[in-house]
C-alpha cells in the first residue's frame, strides 16, 4: 500500500526528469538530486534506527525523495515558464 501512495510522485517526478533534461538544464538536476537526498536521509536514517519500520519505512523514505525531486524540478519547470 506504501509503494502505491508513492506512484503519484513518481510519476511527476519522471516526467519533470525527462522535461528538465529536455531543457539540458544539468545544474538543476544536479541541484534537484543533492537537495532530495537531503531530504530523503533523515528519514533513512530512521528506518536504519528502527528496524520496525520495515519495508514500509524504506517505500515511506523513497516516496520522501520522489516527492522531493517532483517539487524540486516543478519549481523549475515553473520558473523557467513563468514569463510566458
Amino acid at each position: 500500500m506504501v509503494a502505491a501512495l508513492t506512484q503519484p510522485a513518481a510519476a511527476l517526478a519522471f516526467v519533470l526528469d525527462g522535461l528538465i533534461l529536455g531543457l539540458s538544464d544539468y545544474v538543476a538536476m544536479r541541484r534537484a538530486m543533492i537537495l532530495a537526498l537531503l531530504a530523503y536521509a533523515p528519514v533513512a536514517a530512521l528506518v536504519v534506527g528502527f528496524h520496525r519500520l520495515g519495508l514500509p519505512g524504506v517505500w515511506a523514505a523513497l516516496g520522501v525523495w520522489l516527492a522531493a525531486r517532483a517539487a524540486l524540478l516543478g519549481r523549475r519547470w515553473r520558473g523557467q515558464f513563468s514569463s510566458c
